[in-house]
């Protein structure tokens, strides 16, 4: 695979023109009201309304991430549309398994025990072609006409070695916000161009301490991969290069130390966690700077603290030697060895439809992988998920692709939580994490660059 840039990408899948065109969808404006659920016969229409190919009764199950808000779209919408043409036939939506996603679906594949529809996370496509853990669609993409309406920057992801083994469902960028009435109370500025340097310098003066106990967190202080990544890219290092692990460098090391600083500036040793609470942290004011999906955040804040919701900020992404927001999304993809596949697969084509994955994405508080959401849905004329909209098709960048995703997120998580718990010094952490994915990385030594796993790109 030959060297992808960001700004390349974001041509291809016109996100740059988006961006440059679509200034009144990325304008501010007050938060509404969801729409109303579309009615089960006008889904029907446009994708079910052939008659039952049979009188055969069968059951289909699906295992994709759903959350409450989405599960009566489900069950109101989706499964009555299908219905239409499946009259005799049964689909069963279920919660994701416990564990890791990786290994659940490949001991799934090697017991024949796959739900006929399932999720995976976005870097899984070397792993379903390597071990054909999900039925190749490109001939069926081919015959519809609603495929060509998904961001190349969001089924990038779902590709490999020229098949797609899933579609994207959602779109979950990774940045930062923050809170502007807490930073003002604190006496805090953060500016809209701030670096690291400036995020690390505020955290300290945003943390708040009484008694021995967190009151308030600076940041979220947390040890996942996914933030290390975007860090390192920020810094213009690599994760993998030439089939091994590249970021025991210095680019690396000073990621590492950043999230280290960070944290420990966020959760100072000895002083007690916060106060369990079931409410956002964010949306009750006991974190100030946030890393995740920043219109997840601005959801939060909406639902649980409106009168808050003018302070959520979007600023730049923080500068070392770029500005990054790294993208994430998941994916739906079928069972090769699905009795009903095309039963399954008219399923799955109405549960990516438009109005499916807008109300999707709003039930996450994250965006459509569509083209045409951000012409046609008010969701996304909101102030939160146009901002994180912008952020996206201005900075996005494609993480790289790896045939050990779950293995490369294990291992950068235990080297984070080594540094971060003082276990280990960052140089004995990022040689023993480089060691761990080499050896990973074996059976693939001419696993080509990909993505922002190109230094320098």
């Amino acid at each position: 695979m030959g060297r992808i840039t960001r700004r390349a990408l974001l041509k291809d899948s016109g996100l740059l023109g988006v961006a440059i065109a679509s200034s009144g969808v990325l304008a501010a404006c007050a938060p509404t009201p969801s729409a109303a659920p579309v009615a089960p016969e006008a889904v029907a229409a446009t994708e079910v309304a052939a008659p039952a190919p049979s009188d055969e009764k069968f059951d289909l199950l699906g295992q994709i991430a759903v959350n409450p808000d989405y599960q009566p779209y489900i069950d109101e919408v989706l499964i009555p549309a299908w219905k239409e043409k499946y009259p005799n036939g049964n689909i069963e939506i279920t919660p994701l398994p416990s564990g890791s996603l990786q290994e659940v679906l490949l001991t799934s594949k090697a017991a024949n025990a796959l739900p006929d529809i399932f999720t995976m996370w976005a870097q899984m496509s070397p792993i379903a072609a390597e071990n054909q853990l999900s039925l190749p669609l490109n001939e069926r993409l081919a015959e519809w006409e609603e495929a060509e309406d998904f961001f190349d920057f969001c089924t990038y992801y779902c590709e490999w070695q020229g098949e797609m083994w899933g579609l994207p469902n959602v779109l979950a960028p990774r940045d930062y916000c923050y809170r502007r009435d807490l930073t003002e109370e604190a006496g805090v500025t953060i500016p809209d161009d701030w670096t690291f340097d400036d995020y690390l310098a505020a955290v300290p003066e945003l943390t708040i301490v009484e008694d021995g106990k967190l009151v308030r967190m600076g940041s979220t202080a947390d040890n996942y991969a996914l933030e290390y990544y975007l860090v390192l890219y920020s810094a213009k290092g690599a994760l993998l290069k030439g089939g091994k692990a590249a970021f025991n460098s210095e680019a690396g090391l000073w990621a590492l130390n950043f999230i280290k600083e960070r944290n420990w500036a966020a959760a100072p040793t000895g002083a007690a966690p916060l106060a369990e609470s079931p409410i956002n942290y964010f949306a009750t004011g006991q974190v100030v700077i946030a890393w995740y999906v920043s219109s997840y955040y601005w959801r939060e804040l909406v639902k649980y603290a409106p009168e808050k919701e003018e302070y959520w900020v979007l600023p730049l992404p923080p500068l070392k030697e770029r500005r990054v927001v790294t993208a994430y999304i998941n994916q739906v993809a079928l069972a090769p060895n699905s009795k009903y596949p095309e039963a399954a697969w008219d399923f799955l084509k109405l549960h990516l439809s438009l109005d499916s994955l807008v109300a999707y994405a709003e039930s996450r508080g994250q965006l459509p992988p569509r083209k045409s959401a951000v012409d046609q849905s008010d969701y996304m004329r909101l102030r939160g998920t146009a901002a994180t909209f912008k952020g996206i098709a201005t900075y996005g960048a494609p993480q790289g692709k790896w045939p050990i995703h779950s293995q490369m997120g294990d291992t950068i998580a235990t080297m984070l939580e080594s540094v971060s718990l003082g276990v280990k010094s960052p140089e004995q952490a990022l040689a023993d994490a480089e060691a761990e994915v080499n050896k990973a990385m074996e059976p693939y030594p001419d696993w080509p660059d990909t993505g922002l796993d190109i230094e320098g790109t």
